[in-house]
């Protein structure tokens, strides 16, 4: 069976803070991506928030994200889509550059 990202959910800005807690910026580039913690099991994770100003950049990262495969795909917890921004979060990400480069 192939596996496939997490669908996406509508969620507010508070809904998305009782679930996950920001804690520090790591990354503002094609994404802004912040380390995180997932407040129900204290399990550290990062949020990657790609706006919707960005608009040719986030069709291009939300794209790349419906193709990714095997391990990558099993690394992706979460998309959610906030007012302006789609968040993906995924699990802390060893070596993590940038957004693009880690697809």
């Amino acid at each position: 069976m192939t596996q496939s990202a997490p669908p996406h959910q509508l969620m507010t800005r508070e809904e998305f803070a009782s679930r996950y807690e920001l804690l520090q910026p790591l990354v503002m580039s094609d994404a802004k991506s912040y380390l995180a913690r997932e407040r129900l099991t204290q399990r550290v994770v990062v949020a990657h928030f790609v706006d919707r100003g960005a608009a040719p950049n986030r069709v291009a990262v939300l794209s790349l994200l419906d193709r990714l495969e095997g391990p990558r795909i099993a690394t992706v917890l979460d998309r959610v889509h906030i007012e302006d921004s789609t968040v993906i979060v995924t699990n802390f990400l060893y070596g993590f550059g940038t957004f693009r480069v880690w697809f």
